[in-house]
């Protein structure tokens, strides 16, 4: 059985319009013409669908801008009442970063922003102990 011919590398493109042009409709067009543009069509769609993906993946890829909160104060532990406080700027500042993922880090971040007594109080377990204190 002799191999098959590629239609579309036969007609040239402007031949193929030319043809397209004078046919009333795709019905009485010839079939090399026909299948030239169904091909040219599935390629318009499917370099359409992949651009798609291509924007939706790198929408995905970035990620949401977040607000950048405000460094919590520093906490010396003068004053009890100002502990909450201290708790929860540093949970939002911690919300406004993904670097804050991991209670470690969060711990030693905390621990940066204590001042006289209350960073006293840590100084020991944080000078003899790799471990993160509770």
């Amino acid at each position: 059985m002799p191999p098959r011919r590629n239609p579309v590398a036969q007609i040239p493109e402007e031949t193929a319009d030319e043809v397209l042009e004078e046919a009333p409709n795709d019905d009485e067009a010839p079939e090399e013409v026909r299948q030239t543009s169904l091909e040219a069509e599935t390629t318009a769609g499917l370099t359409e669908a992949i651009l798609l993906m291509t924007q939706e993946l790198r929408r995905r890829e970035k990620p949401s801008p977040k607000a950048k909160a405000k460094e919590p104060d520093t906490f010396d532990g003068t004053d009890p009442k100002k502990l909450n406080n201290f708790i929860l700027q540093c949970n939002l500042y911690f919300r406004s970063s993904t670097a804050y993922s991991d209670d470690s880090n969060k711990v030693n971040c905390a621990l940066s922003y204590l001042r006289g007594t209350a960073l006293e109080y840590f100084e020991p377990s944080i000078l003899d102990s790799d471990e993160v204190p509770d």
